[in-house]
C-alpha cells in the first residue's frame, strides 16, 4: 500500500513530464518575441547643425507600437523656450530625480511650448515620421523629447529602453541652419506662353525655384480651351482683369472655369518643385488652350506666391496646339 507521501511525489514527477512534453520550439521562440518594442534609430541625429528649416522628425522602433500612446508622448519644442525647459531640467538633478508631481508639471509645460504638426506611419507601425505644421525658426536650436513611461508596444507593454540614462526620457537635439528661400516663384512652363504649333498629346510642365505645398498648386492650378476659354478670356477683359470684378465676380469666374476645365492627372518630382500634368484625353488639334495658375498657391516653407504682381492676378500662359 503506498503511502500519502509516495503518491504525492508520483503526482508531482507525472506533472513535471507533462510540463516538459508540453513545451516545444515554439513555446521558447514566442518568449523572444514578446520582447518589448524599443528605440532604435533617430533622424535627424542628435547634435546634429544647419539643417534645413523644412526639416522633418522621424523615430524608427525594434518592433510595433501603439501609435497613440506614442504621439502622446512626443514633444519638439525650440527657442528659448526648449532652453528654459531643459535648464530646469538640469537644474533638479535629471527627470529620475523629480517626484510625480514635478515631472507632471514639467510636461505640462513642455505641451505649452510644443511644435504642432502632422505624423505619418509606415504600415507595420515601427517607424513614424512628425512634419512640423510650418517651417521651424532659422538658426535655432531644437529638442525632441521622448517620454517612453507612457508609451506602449502593439501588445500595450511598456516600452523598452527607458531612456537613454534609464530615467524613462529619450531625448536627442538638432540645430536649423539659414532660413529657408521667401515667396515661391514660377520659373518656367512647357509650353511656353505664345507656342504654337504644340503636339495635342503633349503634356503640360511647371517649374518653380523651390518645393511647393503640391495641394496648393493642384487646387488652383486650370487649363480650358476652345470656344469655352476665348468666352472666358472676353468676359475677364470686358471687366479689365480680376481686379476690375467684386469678389462675387472673381468666384463667378472661377466657378465658370472649374465648368469648362480638362482633368488632369498630376505628377511631381522627387523634389516637389516640378509637376507634369498628363490630360486624360488627347487636347484638340488646331486649338486655343489657356493655362492659369492663381489663388493661394504656396510653397512647403508656407511662403505664398505673389500675384498680384501679374496681370490677372495669375500666372496665365496661351499656346496652341498643332494638327
Amino acid at each position: 500500500m503506498r503511502t500519502l507521501f509516495q503518491c504525492s511525489v508520483a503526482l508531482t514527477a507525472i506533472a513535471a513530464m507533462l510540463i516538459t512534453m508540453g513545451c516545444s520550439d515554439d513555446d521558447s521562440v514566442s518568449s523572444e518575441n514578446n520582447t518589448t518594442a524599443s528605440i532604435t534609430r533617430v533622424f535627424p541625429a542628435d547634435g546634429a547643425v544647419g539643417l534645413s528649416t523644412l526639416t522633418t522628425v522621424g523615430i524608427v522602433f525594434s518592433g510595433p507600437v501603439d501609435s497613440m500612446s506614442f504621439m502622446d508622448n512626443f514633444h519638439l519644442t525650440g527657442g528659448s523656450g526648449m532652453h528654459e525647459w531643459r535648464d530646469s531640467l538640469e537644474h533638479s538633478g535629471g527627470w529620475g530625480m523629480m517626484g510625480m508631481n514635478q515631472q507632471m508639471h514639467m510636461m505640462d509645460w513642455m505641451d505649452s511650448i510644443h511644435t504642432m504638426g502632422s505624423f505619418q506611419w509606415n504600415g507595420s507601425k515601427d517607424s513614424c515620421e512628425f512634419t512640423p505644421a510650418g517651417p521651424l525658426d532659422p538658426n535655432s536650436d531644437y529638442l525632441c523629447v521622448l517620454n517612453e513611461t507612457g508609451m506602449r508596444d502593439h501588445n500595450g507593454e511598456m516600452m523598452g529602453g527607458m531612456g537613454q540614462n534609464d530615467d524613462g526620457l529619450h531625448m536627442f537635439g538638432f540645430s536649423t541652419g539659414a532660413g529657408s528661400p521667401g515667396a515661391p516663384r514660377l520659373i518656367s512652363t512647357y509650353p511656353t506662353d505664345g507656342s504654337v504649333g504644340v503636339d495635342p498629346a503633349a503634356s503640360l510642365t511647371i517649374v518653380f525655384d523651390i518645393p511647393m505645398d503640391t495641394i496648393s498648386v493642384v487646387n488652383n492650378f486650370h487649363m480650358i480651351g476652345g470656344d469655352d476659354m476665348h468666352m472666358w478670356m472676353d468676359s475677364l477683359d470686358h471687366h479689365m482683369g480680376m481686379g476690375g470684378m467684386g469678389m462675387m465676380g472673381m468666384d463667378h469666374m472661377m466657378d465658370w472655369m472649374d465648368s469648362i476645365q480638362y482633368h488632369w492627372e498630376y505628377h511631381w518630382n522627387d523634389d516637389m518643385d516640378t509637376c507634369l500634368f498628363i490630360p486624360d484625353s488627347a487636347l484638340m488639334p488646331n486649338t486655343d488652350y489657356m493655362m492659369f495658375l492663381s489663388g493661394d498657391v504656396h510653397g512647403h516653407n508656407g511662403e505664398m506666391m505673389n500675384m498680384q504682381q501679374m496681370q490677372y492676378d495669375g500666372h496665365m500662359v496661351h499656346f496652341t496646339t498643332g494638327p
